[in-house]
């Protein structure tokens, strides 16, 4: 692969956060590798189910526990290139953007996706939920 390959992969940078300032579990360390876990396999899943990648991406995770005002709020961003492995077939497969579109996968669809893992990921791990929880999680 040249040089002028490489910057066509644009990178991708996503926050997959639970709701806002709330403390999901008291057990901090398990649920920060629950975060990374399922912001994991939400990219994942996506990359492999999309038409043009059809494979396995790359990324990089950071986790944050709090937000730029020090608040507990604890997310995950990834950065993730526009392009997947197929391993069977060798192939290195880029994803072409139509238009203006600003995102690499829906937002929507992966803050449903990764709020789901997660909060079967958590109920797996025997760890308590509050009673109450935010419908809504935000990817962006």
């Amino acid at each position: 692969m040249d040089l002028l390959e490489v910057q066509k992969i644009l990178g991708h940078h996503s926050i997959l956060t639970t709701a806002r300032y709330t403390h999901l579990t008291s057990t901090t360390q398990s649920l920060y590798t629950l975060m990374i876990r399922c912001a994991w396999q939400t990219v994942h899943s996506f990359a492999h189910n999309d038409k043009q990648l059809q494979g396995t991406p790359g990324a990089i995770a950071v986790l944050h526990t709090h937000s730029r005002r020090l608040d507990y709020h604890p997310h995950v961003h990834l950065v993730v290139p526009a392009a997947a492995i197929d391993a069977k077939k060798r192939l290195w497969r880029t994803k072409k953007s139509k238009g203006k579109k600003r995102y690499l996968f829906n937002h929507k669809a992966l803050a449903k996706v990764f709020r789901a893992k997660l909060l079967d990921a958590i109920t797996a791990e025997g760890l308590p939920l509050p009673a109450r929880y935010a419908e809504k999680w935000v990817v962006d």
